[in-house]
């Protein structure tokens, strides 16, 4: 803990760097959404090939999602200059 940084602001360090928070409970508490996500992901019950489909869809929609913020973060710099 070198950088002196709180729980939360120690979560989305790790999370920008593409690694799980220490506890990845309390994203699950306090996301229930990505509660769900993940035991349909886990959940053997359901055929393989959907659980696969589900993936590639939240991937994409992660994808648009960097997309956005990217046009955003461009869209302040122009409007700042």
């Amino acid at each position: 803990d070198a950088m002196d940084l709180g729980e939360g602001e120690r979560d989305m360090l790790l999370a920008a760097a593409g690694f799980l928070p220490r506890d990845f409970a309390k994203i699950l508490s306090a996301e229930p959404v990505l509660g769900e996500v993940f035991y349909l992901l886990s959940d053997e019950q359901l055929p393989a090939e959907y659980r696969e489909n589900m993936r590639q869809v939240l991937h994409l929609m992660a994808e648009q999602a960097r997309i956005a913020m990217q046009f955003a973060t461009v869209g302040q710099v122009s409007a700042a200059a």
